[in-house]
C-alpha cells in the first residue's frame, strides 16, 4: 500500500511540474503572435505553399497541409456562393 501511495504521489508531482511547463509553453506561443501575422500577410498573396516534415513532425505537417486545403476550399466555397 506504501508504495502505491509513493507512486501516486510521483505521478502528482510530475503532473503538476508538466502543467506549468505547458502553461509557460503556451504564453511562449501567445508573444509570437505579432510574427504569426506577418508570416501569414506574406503566405497569403504566395500561389502556392509546400509543407515538408520527417520525424515527429511529419505529422503535423499532414495536420498543416489538411488545415490549409480546408480553409482554400472553404474560401472557394464561400466565393463560389456570392457569385451564384
Amino acid at each position: 500500500m506504501y508504495i502505491a501511495h509513493t507512486v501516486l504521489v510521483h505521478l502528482c508531482n510530475e503532473m503538476q511540474q508538466n502543467e506549468f511547463k505547458l502553461t509557460d509553453q503556451i504564453k511562449e506561443v501567445l508573444t509570437l503572435d505579432e510574427e504569426i501575422h506577418k508570416l501569414a500577410e506574406e503566405l497569403y498573396q504566395q500561389k502556392s505553399l509546400l509543407i515538408m516534415g520527417r520525424g515527429f513532425n511529419y505529422a503535423t505537417c499532414l495536420e498543416g497541409a489538411l488545415a490549409s486545403k480546408s480553409y482554400i476550399h472553404s474560401c472557394l466555397s464561400f466565393l463560389l456562393s456570392r457569385c451564384m
